[in-house]
């Protein structure tokens, strides 16, 4: 479940109607170590999710990271 307090209003500049802002979230889900996947890149890789709310009707848009 998400915390309420988690979610950030942002704004995505100013649309021919007003303002575009949404609510944002992000949730960690997994830490992968880079080195098991390609030396070259070595380190930490952070999965996530990314979800985006409509202030207006609440729906919900999913993004993976």
């Amino acid at each position: 479940m998400i915390d309420p307090s988690g979610w950030q209003r942002l704004s995505a500049g100013d649309g021919t109607k007003g303002a575009r802002e949404h609510d944002w979230v992000y949730c960690e889900l997994a830490d992968l170590d880079a080195d098991e996947y390609d030396i070259a890149d070595a380190g930490l890789w952070t999965r996530g999710l990314l979800i985006r709310r409509n202030i207006a009707d609440q729906e919900l848009a999913f993004f993976s990271t």
